[in-house]
């Protein structure tokens, strides 16, 4: 695993990568050409040669309304420009995050891509794509890229109720503007800590935990 610290440089603003974020309901013994990753009833999918024309693939999740385009350019960069070369690079992994939970940015190549997708067995693996790399670091080069600051604690993802009621308040406090970055969000709470308060306690899940029975999930 390879550690790269961000800098707070700005950071070109080229378009390199697809950007893969669809999901729609399929049936999962459709046989066609398109590159998919099926698991009960969902694909994400995406045309084959789209993806090829790109090289590089981004995979960011539309429960992080507050993602940085700017920190997905330097998670992007950061694997482009890794030496030796990587498979993939993200600004966190399970256990190991320093920025706050809602930024997360993965990055891989379209080949370590089609490859996660014929191997890939486990649901989790073919649902969420990305864990195929870092749970087969013996597979897969990676890179993971820090902040100097450790963040990993602040919830700015959208999950539940609570979280919900964070961002839009996050958004209430920045109107009439609708596009800022995360560091103006992370000044946000310094100067009022109740913000990031409102969902402090609502504990963060895995991949795995939604590959949970619904009954221990305490859905009906």
């Amino acid at each position: 695993m390879t550690s790269h610290t961000a800098s707070s440089a700005s950071i070109t603003r080229r378009v390199v990568a697809a950007f893969v974020a669809i999901a729609v309901v399929v049936d999962p013994l459709l046989g066609d050409s398109s590159f998919g990753v099926w698991t009960r009833g969902i694909a994400l999918r995406v045309r084959l040669p789209e993806l090829e024309r790109a090289g590089v693939v981004v995979r960011v999740t539309a429960d992080c309304p507050l993602i940085d385009p700017g920190l997905v350019d330097q998670t992007v960069q950061a694997f482009q420009q890794a030496d030796p070369p990587v498979d993939f690079a993200a600004n966190r992994l399970p256990r190991r995050r320093t920025y706050p939970i809602g930024l997360d940015t993965e990055v891989c190549s379209m080949a370590a891509l089609e490859q996660a997708w014929r191997q890939a067995a486990e649901p989790h693996q073919r649902e969420h794509v990305m864990p195929f790399f870092y749970e087969n670091p013996d597979r897969f080069r990676s890179l993971l890229l820090d902040h100097e600051e450790d963040l990993g604690d602040l919830r700015w993802t959208v999950d539940t109720p609570e979280d919900l009621s964070f961002v839009r308040e996050v958004y209430r406090r920045m109107a009439p503007r609708t596009e800022f970055g995360w560091l103006e969000v992370l000044n946000l709470i310094r100067q009022d800590p109740d913000l990031a308060a409102i969902n402090s306690h609502v504990e963060h899940r895995t991949e795995q935990d939604f590959e949970a029975p619904r009954s221990s999930r305490g859905v009906s």
